[in-house]
């Protein structure tokens, strides 16, 4: 993965550690074009960087500071923006009114970014990253030492008290298909959560870490203005961000037929920013519907678009995105390494790919579907409406009781700073859902290219934010800001998950047909509720899954062996979701255990979960 990697060990780096570090570094070159260097070392630490081509990483020095910077700050200059930083910090005398001026700083500058600052004069190394964290960093620490790295397996590689993940983080993993707060694969490597800053002393040997705030959804603060108004805002910043995260060489907008990649076409467009569209057709065909509206929206927008059919997912795709994040990007659709490297080896040139992530966040109403009575309600409504595997499968396999799944994911809500259910909801839903699963995909991509969502702008992400649900509802906002880019596009029908929505959108509408689409979704359950489903995955994927059940070693650390065997011989019922983070675990365990895979004896064989 790109990125920086950083080892501090308080009694001094060794020839050993040297050594250690390179090799860690030279592990991590998982395409031809990465190269690996080393940014600085002293007694106490050594960074390095990998890296391709106009991928960002610079460095930066004063009289008091020297900077090493990842990732793009787009409403300024980085020079200009590392310079004030510097100045303010300076002026600064103690810990917590540093912590005070960088919270101020990531607040009003917008961008991707991980920044490090080491302090001359107070032998301090300061970490922090922006307050989304889109680049998402993974850090170990034990009493002598520290090991921070984009890249979970430079970590791995530095430390040799790895141990595998802690069964209730494991069962919050299988339950929602992404792991909650800092957890990862591995019980002693956590990930740096939003808007978090490390300070390490190394006079003292003493380590903090801490978030330097978190958002309130409580705030509503346009709910008084009118639909139209925001919308009318909401356009202006979001072409705003558009234009900001341009690349000066390509822009590529990874479209599809849904609402999020359109919107960002249509910023793009009305805000006068070069830009061409890709789309892929996947093995399957299954998102054909996706190919014909992505193509109707290029065309209406006058903007070049190409598709790219692509092969199965075979093994090695699988083995490249287990190296590249560790498990923390699920492995059974592999299509996105063929898809980013036929865009890489078609344009030649070093560009940006913008995804429509933060999309289906930031304008859509995220609240609860139903009154929530309590703490506990809420609880129970999240385990309810975002289990990707039964809750009982996962206890069966885990041996986790409920209960304590229940109580963790209580006790993270509780912590939470708003003061009604529904916004504690939406809280967990950006933090966790969007934070520590949609931005892994985002980093996989980013591996290949620099990766774009204007979304996440500060400014556009805060007012969106606060814009009151009721505007939201049935995307009657997300409606008016495409018809303000371009009314044309509310004509084009959307794709949801594959699915074609066979009528286009009027944005004045919505309200008439709530009970409607209510009624219909009652219905459809009602009619699917008893229907068996089978499920066509594919033979090579469920030969793998048993090969790690009958294999020695220690699966039974991780799942239950007969439980597993007996949600094995009814794969053709279990979803292909609830499979593929069967498979993903499984998968992890194996090369945490063997520092190898198996799955290079599947390089050329069709490793996709399902076909429709």
């Amino acid at each position: 993965m790109p990125g920086i990697h950083l080892h501090c060990q308080y009694n001094g780096i060794t020839e050993k550690i040297s050594k250690n570090h390179d090799v860690a570094t030279n592990n991590i070159l998982y395409n031809q074009d990465y190269t690996n260097t080393t940014l600085a070392m002293n007694t106490h630490f050594i960074l390095g960087e990998t890296k391709y081509p106009g991928y960002p990483i610079n460095s930066y020095s004063n009289d008091d500071f020297d900077i090493y910077f990842e990732g793009r700050i787009y409403n300024s200059s980085p020079a200009k923006a590392i310079n004030s930083l510097c100045n303010i910090i300076s002026s600064c005398n103690s810990l917590d009114s540093i912590k005070e001026k960088i919270s101020h700083w990531t607040q009003s500058t917008d961008g991707n970014y991980i920044i490090i600052l080491l302090c001359k004069q107070s032998n301090r190394l300061i970490l922090f990253n922006d307050i989304f964290g889109r680049l998402p960093l993974y850090y170990h620490h034990q009493d002598n030492h520290i090991t921070i790295s984009r890249d979970i397996r430079y970590i791995r590689k530095m430390n040799v008290d790895i141990t595998f993940a802690d069964p209730l983080h494991l069962s919050e993993y299988l339950l929602f298909g992404y792991f909650l707060e800092d957890a990862t694969f591995f019980n002693s490597i956590n990930k740096l959560q939003s808007n978090s800053i490390i300070i390490i002393d190394f006079g003292s040997s003493k380590f903090q870490i801490s978030q330097l705030g978190l958002y309130n959804f409580d705030s509503n603060i346009y709910s008084n203005k009118p639909l139209e108004e925001n919308a009318a805002n909401l356009k202006e910043l979001f072409c705003k961000a558009c234009s900001m995260r341009s690349n000066n060489k390509l822009n590529l907008i990874s479209l599809s037929g849904g609402y999020d990649s359109r919107t960002i076409a249509a910023g793009m467009h009305y805000s006068g920013t070069p830009f061409e569209t890709v789309t892929l057709l996947d093995f399957h065909k299954n998102s054909f519907q996706d190919v014909v509206m992505a193509e109707a929206i290029a065309k209406t927008l006058n903007a070049s678009w190409s598709k790219f059919e692509l092969d199965a997912g075979n093994g090695g795709h699988i083995l490249k995105t287990l190296q590249i994040k560790s498990g923390m990007v699920h492995l059974a659709l592999p299509h996105a390494i063929p898809f980013l490297t036929k865009l890489k080896e078609t344009f030649n040139v070093p560009f940006s790919l913008f995804t429509g992530t933060g999309g289906d966040k930031t304008l859509p109403d995220l609240r609860p579907s139903r009154p929530i009575s309590s703490l506990d309600d809420l609880t129970q409504y999240i385990i309810d409406k975002n289990s990707v595997v039964k809750p009982e499968w996962v206890q069966k396999l885990t041996g986790i009781e409920l209960k304590e799944i229940h109580d963790h994911i209580y006790s993270i809500l509780e912590h939470y700073p708003e003061s009604t259910f529904e916004n504690k909801y939406i809280h967990f839903i950006l933090y966790q859902r969007s934070f520590n699963r949609f931005f892994e995909g985002d980093d996989r991509h980013r591996s290949f290219a620099q990766v774009e969502s204007p979304f996440f702008s500060n400014e556009f992400f805060n007012y969106a934010m606060n814009c009151p649900g009721t505007q939201k509802q049935n995307r009657q906002l997300y409606n008016q800001l495409i018809f303000n880019l371009h009314p044309e596009l509310l004509k084009i029908p959307y794709a949801v998950n594959m699915q074609l929505k066979t009528k286009s959108i009027n944005p004045k509408s919505h309200i008439s047909k709530i009970f409607y689409q209510r009624l219909k979704s009652f219905v459809c359950n009602c009619l699917r509720y008893n229907k068996a489903k089978t499920y066509n995955h594919t033979p090579q994927l469920v030969e793998y899954i048993n090969s790690q059940l009958n294999s020695s070693l220690g699966i039974e650390g991780v799942f239950s062996p007969s439980d597993l065997q007996h949600f094995i011989s009814n794969i053709n019922v279990i979803p292909p979701g609830a499979v593929a983070k069967i498979f993903t675990t499984l998968a992890v365990f194996e090369d945490y255990k063997i520092n190898a895979s198996s799955l290079v004896n599947y390089k050329n064989s069709n490793m996709e979960t399902y076909n429709r």
